[in-house]
């Protein structure tokens, strides 16, 4: 994954997030300081300081390891979740696991495993709360 999205196009051609329908109304005098505002949550009992989580990213290859630690680490600082990206290879191949560890480098962010539905499907409860289990992970994220 990580060499087509460096090498390939793959943004779909023609469609938008549709943001350019969005008008925001001015409030140049709003009644607020900033320093008043908190857009903080919590999430599976950790504090989010903005409801944000760097999800779905990836694993499996050193490579994988540098960028989970670097987005771990960014997650930390700045007090915001952090998804890895799917551990079907982790799966397949245990000692991949330190590619997904991040734990180390965000001791307090919400991280979250992740393995695709088809896989969790033909796995057994244990199995993946074990490869959650494996990476210090608080919760595990299904994709589709």
């Amino acid at each position: 994954h990580l060499e087509l999205c460096e090498a390939a196009e793959v943004e779909y051609a023609g469609k938008t997030t549709l943001l350019e329908e969005v008008d925001f109304v001015h409030n140049a005098l709003p009644e607020l300081a900033v320093d008043e505002i908190d857009v903080g949550t919590t999430l599976l009992g950790k504090r989010l300081r903005a409801p944000l989580v760097i999800s779905g990213m990836t694993g499996g290859t050193e490579e994988a390891s540098e960028i989970n630690r670097g987005l771990a680490r960014v997650a930390e600082t700045h007090g915001i979740g952090f998804g890895l990206g799917s551990q079907r290879a982790m799966h397949r191949a245990p000692e991949l696991a330190h590619t997904f560890a991040v734990r180390e480098h965000a001791p307090t962010t919400l991280v979250l495993a992740n393995l695709g539905i088809l896989q969790a499907a033909a796995m057994a409860p244990g199995e993946v709360q074990e490869l959650a289990r494996a990476v210090g992970a608080d919760a595990v994220c299904i994709h589709l």
